[in-house]
């Protein structure tokens, strides 16, 4: 389901922008050219997600479901808290002024 979800969600969002763009006759070849790299690039990292994911909990060691589920997640937050932190200073380096973790909620 993930593997048709992404993809659809991302085209979706991308339709009002749409008006922005100029009516001239590359205008319309672009729109086409970049839903069809958006479709390319989301269908990949579906099936990249759900592949490591099929990798991660077929495996022959005798760990349990929720076990896998815990490296999975963890992993995840790992490599998620390591781009926030590169961010962070990579913003701070160009004298972009940086908000707080939980701002905006």
């Amino acid at each position: 389901m993930a593997i048709f979800l992404l993809p659809l969600s991302m085209c979706v969002t991308q339709l009002g922008r749409i008006n922005n763009i100029s009516d001239d006759s590359t205008g319309g070849e672009k729109i086409f050219l970049g839903f069809l790299w958006m479709c390319a690039l989301s269908s990949c990292s579906a099936f990249a997600g759900v592949y490591n994911e099929f990798l991660l909990k077929s495996g022959t060691a005798p760990s349990s479901l929720m076990w896998k589920n815990m490296q999975l997640y963890f992993f995840g937050t790992v490599a998620c808290f390591v781009s926030f932190v590169y961010s962070r200073l990579e913003a701070r380096a160009n004298g972009v002024e940086t908000l707080g973790l939980l701002h905006g909620f």
